[in-house]
């Protein structure tokens, strides 16, 4: 009896890596916008249900849902959003014009200090706060070029640093 326990906890231990992947990638499953981190070089995310990249970000120690838009310049906010973040609105000046499906949109350019996605920082990255609501908020290129690249192969996204 002894033999077989001894025996299962040694391929468990044996393939502890493989297990934890595993619990990674049924995660991130269950949870689309929830990225795998393989060794602080890499993001894997799937496709959510409606075929849209989604990715948690950790702003001002608060998580925000983001969209990945590979057609917005920025990364995007609207201004409940930036409230609820912290930030000042007093002082903004809506001078950027943005082209959306939805018709012209208008921006004040801000920096995000500090942007945490899955343990992996990324500081003073370029956003905007619109003056338009955002139904969700946008992950744009500003965002995408601090990668050595980004790839879409079959239903995920895949970051690399």
């Amino acid at each position: 009896m002894w033999i077989a326990f001894a025996l299962v906890a040694l391929v468990l231990y044996s393939y502890r890596f493989e297990i934890i992947e595993a619990k990674d990638r049924v995660l991130s499953n269950l949870f689309p916008s929830k990225a795998i981190n393989k060794n602080q070089q890499q993001l894997t995310i799937n496709v959510s249900q409606d075929g849209h990249y989604y990715l948690n970000v950790k702003i001002k120690n608060q998580t925000v849902r983001f969209m990945i838009d590979t057609g917005a310049s920025e990364m995007a906010i609207d201004k409940n959003l930036a409230t609820k973040l912290g930030y000042d609105l007093q002082n903004l000046h809506y001078d950027k014009i943005f082209q959306t499906a939805n018709g012209q949109a208008y921006g004040a350019s801000i920096y995000f200090d500090e942007v945490d996605v899955s343990g992996i920082k990324f500081y003073n990255v370029i956003g905007s706060i619109t003056n338009s609501d955002l139904a969700t908020p946008l992950l744009g290129m500003s965002f995408l070029q601090k990668f050595y690249k980004y790839e879409f192969y079959r239903d995920k996204l895949i970051l690399t640093l």
